[in-house]
């Protein structure tokens, strides 16, 4: 791990991103797991001089962290080729692009995306970064385009509950229309032919009204 006691790297993005690909691509190859970071770390460090920072070392640990979700994720959009047979280069590029697509919100997926499509052009083979770009780019189409379907179904029944409170409030308006109306005439019509036939009680209509 780097070392507390000295000044913090000032890295950009792309470096810090490079330097944490490095340090996950040797985890990869010794096939091991979050418990070889320290090690490997303080080796290219010390042995090595790789330039790195925090930022560094906690992507490659939320990676690792979340290696098996991510695993899967590879799996389902590189159905042709198993796990095993991707490179090594091109699986820990890809789970670093799929990490900050998915665990990182900070960072918009699109610039994620991009980002592992660079580191993809300066360590793997052309071939391999075009498959890297498409597996990242149909990844992303079906997350937004879920998103958008859920986004529309979250609406609907706000929709419909606005519908029907509508009809049911013009139903309403116009059945309490009609009987009032109906209501109204025929007291209208009984009132009157009893105040034709004997005169108001004098101060019962002042109270009523």
């Amino acid at each position: 791990m780097p070392d507390k006691n000295k000044k913090e790297q000032k890295l950009t993005r792309r470096e810090m991103r490079e330097a944490a690909f490095l340090l996950l691509y040797q985890v990869e190859q010794a096939g091991g797991g979050k418990e070889l970071l320290g090690e490997i770390t303080l080796d290219n460090v010390e042995m090595f001089g790789l330039v790195l920072n925090s930022a560094s070392v906690k992507l490659a640990e939320g990676v690792l962290d979340n290696r098996a979700a991510i695993d899967e994720i590879i799996a389902k959009y590189s159905p042709a080729r198993k796990l095993e047979r991707i490179p090594k280069i091109n699986l820990t590029i890809m789970r670093i692009g799929l990490f900050e697509m998915d665990f990182a919100p900070e960072i918009p997926d699109k610039v994620a995306m991009n980002e592992a499509i660079e580191l993809s052009k300066d360590y793997a083979h052309p071939p391999d970064s075009k498959l890297i770009s498409g597996l990242l780019g149909s990844y992303y189409k079906d997350k937004y385009r879920n998103a958008t379907v859920g986004a529309d179904d979250s609406v609907r029944p706000s929709n419909n509950g606005a519908t029907e409170s509508l009809n049911n409030g013009a139903t309403e308006s116009l059945n309490n229309g009609a009987t009032e109306s109906s209501n109204n005439g025929a007291t209208e019509s009984s009132n009157n032919g009893a105040t034709e036939s004997s005169p108001p009680t004098i101060g019962s209509t002042n109270e009523q009204s």
